[in-house]
């Protein structure tokens, strides 16, 4: 194993998690996030105040578990952290950001 060698991916908000990580975890050589949201907060508050219309009950209901929260504005406080304003200037590594516009649905 070489350790100028590591990298990071993640999908999803995960994908968040890696570019947080890799900007503040100087030992990353790369990160690939297979998600370009920057900040989840106001994408979550989108869908569930309607906007985006995306799952909404699944993506409260999930959210209200991941989160330990209940209702939508519950949900917006525990999420502001959940961007990358100003964390994003703190990358040195090279970065892969992937993210599709639509996703097919089988019948």
């Amino acid at each position: 194993m070489d350790p100028d060698r590591i990298g990071i991916i993640a999908p999803s908000a995960g994908g968040h998690h890696a570019v947080r990580s890799a900007a503040l975890e100087p030992r990353f050589a790369c990160c690939v996030a297979s998600a370009g949201v920057r900040d989840w907060a106001a994408i979550v508050a989108q869908r569930v105040r309607g906007s985006l219309q995306q799952s909404v009950h699944a993506t409260l209901e999930h959210a209200e578990w991941v989160y330990g929260v209940h209702g939508i504005d519950g949900l917006e406080v525990a999420m502001r952290g959940m961007n990358l304003h100003g964390i994003a200037d703190l990358l040195r590594c090279p970065v892969l950001i992937t993210h599709g516009a639509k996703i097919a649905r089988r019948q």
